[in-house]
């Protein structure tokens, strides 16, 4: 059984969203957000980040079950929506 650490999670995640996420303006949903390893990637990089997770993690912005998400809930229309 292969154990990954949640460091060795963030660096995984972080190595696959760099070359997706382009430099400059742009809006990303991201669903599932948890820790919000890729909508900090997506930050640094000058995009608008809207993060939905079912739990109120730090720097989740709505906390909501998925199936009650609307698309009034989300602030802007998404560029990318990362799930």
């Amino acid at each position: 059984m292969i154990r990954h650490t949640s460091s060795d999670v963030n660096t995984n995640a972080l190595h696959f969203a760099k070359p997706m996420l382009t430099d400059g303006t742009g809006n990303l949903v991201e669903l599932f957000a948890g820790s919000r390893c890729v909508g900090n990637v997506a930050e640094e990089k000058g995009m608008n980040v809207f993060s939905i997770d079912w739990q109120n993690f730090d720097k989740i912005d709505l906390a909501i079950d998925i199936e009650e998400l609307q698309t009034k809930d989300v602030p802007f229309v998404p560029d990318v929506v990362w799930a």
